[in-house]
């Protein structure tokens, strides 16, 4: 019981559960399968690049895989830091932070009302916060694809 009362479970009544924001967002049509999956990629580079872990095996590794060493992890976890780093540039701090609450945090949106708008009624801000991550949400796809776009840019002058 102790769990639910946690910021990262919602449920005004009856059962309560964990937050899972992009799944919420996609059933009541306010998320597109874009929007969605390169959320889920931010996440996993902002995972890996501030935990050092993330959930990238998908499928089995081919049978001509070559594991690497503490050198091309360290490569790995920087390059998913940077482009963390090129979407908090873009969108600004405030932006990184909803983002961090939303998706890593699995905060509520009651919890980032409460927060946020101390002032304001719960519906209200609950709505407000709800509203904010929509859009937040929304540009994330374009944010996250010029980051990509200029890392490989910079690769390319690199090799030159």
């Amino acid at each position: 019981m102790e769990r639910v009362g946690k910021d990262d479970y919602q449920g005004p009544v009856g059962k309560r559960s964990r937050c899972n924001h992009l799944l919420t967002l996609r059933k009541a049509g306010e998320l597109d399968a874009e929007a969605e999956t390169l959320a889920e990629r931010w996440l996993s580079d902002y995972q890996f690049g501030v935990h050092g872990y993330t959930d990238a095996m998908h499928s089995p590794l081919p049978s001509d895989y070559i594991r690497g060493d503490a050198i091309t992890f360290a490569t790995s976890r920087g390059i998913a830091s940077e482009r963390v780093g090129l979407v908090r540039d873009n969108l600004g701090d405030d932006a990184h932070d909803m983002l961090v609450r939303l998706l890593s945090l699995d905060q509520s949106f009651a919890s980032i009302a409460r927060e946020k708008f101390p002032a304001r009624s719960k519906t209200s801000a609950e709505k407000a916060i709800r509203e904010r991550a929509v859009v937040l949400l929304q540009i994330l796809p374009s944010a996250y694809k010029s980051a990509c776009r200029l890392q490989k840019q910079r690769k390319e002058q690199a090799r030159r």
